[in-house]
Formats: structure tokens, sequence, C-alpha cells
């Protein structure tokens, strides 16, 4: 995992600021304000200072050196020590989190499927190399997953993946052979899953196929959350199913809004509730999730049609 890169997305997908937005910025006479109050940009000024050029040289040197000497710093190492019992070893850099996956196979590597995580609760000095005995927290970190008790045993013959974050992060993968725990290689299948919506039906209809196996499909839209402040959305599950694991590999396969194909569940609505009308001039978004991939588009529905729409585009469907 290479921590020199370029500025990170955001969770909204919008990019994080530049080093040099977070200084203030002084516009009139004795007035302050905090970068982005003007949008997300602390560029734009009302009234603009004046600076030498020889000024805004040094300080864009400054903002690469600040940049280096923030975002290059030696990497973690995160490695297994020991098999009995299992204990992980850090050193180079001290790490915030740290990660065991999965609990189960045939599913997405991500929160729901960690066995196990860890993390720091606080800032302070930390002694390397530092020692991580699997399902003991050390001093000084909390647990998050699982809430309480212990995490599952691991199983033998299944790939597990550990992970630790801080100035970047590092991990690698293992196997229990013969009681051991055995470094193996990390990759994972090269899978893809591809998804679309017919346009101009009443009802939206999702062709599904690709080599990978089906995890879920879900449509949600967002809408502004009660009292809220500026910018608050609260997101809306729509529709989300899921396929028993023999259902998984059974691609292509056509899904019509509200139809629960043989072998699937339904999460959202729960039981067996028909999922809510499709509102008009609303913005939906379908993700089809598999367990290496995602596909995702986004449509509308128009005059009682489904219209596809860019998912990044503010206009709406104009057919």
């Amino acid at each position: 995992m290479d921590c020199c890169h370029p500025l990170p997305l955001e969770p909204d997908g919008q990019i994080s600021p530049h080093p040099a937005q977070a200084f203030q910025t002084l516009t009139t006479a004795g007035e302050r304000r905090a970068p982005g109050e003007y949008g997300r940009s602390a560029l734009t000024l009302k009234n603009k200072i004046t600076i030498s050029p020889g000024l805004s040289m040094k300080l864009c040197l400054l903002t690469v050196l600040l940049f280096l000497l923030t975002c290059c710093e030696p990497r973690p190492r995160v490695e297994v020590k020991r098999d009995i019992p299992l204990t992980f070893s850090v050193s180079r850099q001290p790490i915030g989190r740290f990660e065991v996956c999965c609990v189960r196979d045939l599913e997405p590597r991500d929160r729901e499927n960690y066995l196990w995580t860890i993390e720091r609760k606080s800032d302070d000095k930390v002694n390397l190399p530092l020692e991580i005995v699997y399902g003991v927290i050390p001093q000084g970190w909390k647990q998050v997953i699982p809430e309480d008790g212990k995490p599952l045993s691991l199983i033998a013959g299944r790939k597990y993946s550990y992970c630790g974050f801080g100035s970047g992060g590092d991990g690698g993968c293992f196997e229990i052979r013969e009681g051991k725990f055995l470094d193996v290689d990390c990759a994972f299948p090269n899978l893809k899953i591809g998804a679309d919506i017919k346009d101009g039906v009443e009802l939206p209809q999702f062709s599904i196929g690709g080599d990978d196996y089906l995890f879920e499909l879900l449509i949600h839209h967002d809408e502004d959350a009660p009292e809220k402040k500026l910018g608050d959305l609260r997101r809306i599950y729509s529709w989300q199913i899921r396929p028993a694991n023999e259902y998984k590999r059974k691609l292509p396969i056509e899904i019509v809004y509200g139809a629960l194909p043989e072998g699937y569940r339904q999460l959202e609505p729960e039981g067996n509730d028909m999922p809510e009308k499709l509102k008009s001039g609303m913005k939906y978004t379908y993700v089809v999730r598999g367990v290496n991939s995602v596909a995702s588009g986004c449509f509308e529905m128009v005059r009682g049609k489904v219209c596809k729409v860019d998912c990044y585009y503010t206009e709406h469907c104009k057919k």
C-alpha cells in the first residue's frame, strides 16, 4: 500500500483540499475566515492580497515540503511473528488500527465481514516493535469488532488477511496448515461484475452479468435529514436483496424491481413487504456488489418510466 498518492478521495467523492488550503486567509483588515467559507477551496477571495513572485515561490516550496514530510514517512511493517498464540509484529512506524478478515467466504472483504478490529485510544508514543496477539486487546487500545466478547476462532484451510494502518498501511495473508500459520499470496481473483438498467420501462429492470460472485443488489436515494444542517442528507434504502451462496454464480440474471428471484432474500424492506413506490424526479442509485468488484449507475422516474442518468450530473433527465 503506497502512502505517496494523489490527493485522497473523501467519502463524499470530493477531493481533499491541498495542504496550502489549511491556512486561514486574510480578507479585509482584522477579518479572518476559515478555509472553504465560500466553498471547498480557500483560494477564492473577495479581496485578494498581492503577493510578490519571490514570496509566492517560497510558499509553494514550503507547501511541497510539508506535503512530502507528512505523506512520505516510512510505512509501518506488519507481519506474523509466532504461531501459538497467533502473534503479529508491528515495526518501523506505529499504527492506529489493526484488522483481521474475513468471517465468511464468498462475501466482500468489508466491515461486515471483519473478524477482529482494534483501534488505539490515543496518539501517545508507542514503543516498537509492538506485538499483537489475536483476540487480546493491547493496553491503550479498544476493540471495535466484535462489539463484545472474543473474535471467532480461525479455521484450518481458510485464507485470512490482516492489515495495520498508520501513516501508511501494511499487512499480508495467512492460512492454517497442520496447526501452523503460513504466509500465503494475498492475490485475489481478478473477477468483475457488470450491471445495466433498461431504459423506458415502468419498473427498473437490472441486467447483471460477469464472472464474479454476486453478493448484493441495492437501490437507494438521499433525502434531506430532519432538522438538517446545511448539506446534511440521510440515505434511504428502497430495496436490498442478496442471493444464497449457491445462486451467487448463476449469472447473467434479469431482476425486476420488487420481484424477488428464487434463492434470494430481502433485507430492505424487512420481511416480504413490497419496496416503496419510486418517486418521480428523484435520482436513485443502484449498486451491484460482487465479492471482488462493484458496478453501479443512476436513474430517475419520468412520467412513470425509467430514465438512465449520470450519477455525477446535477441536471434531471430531459426525456
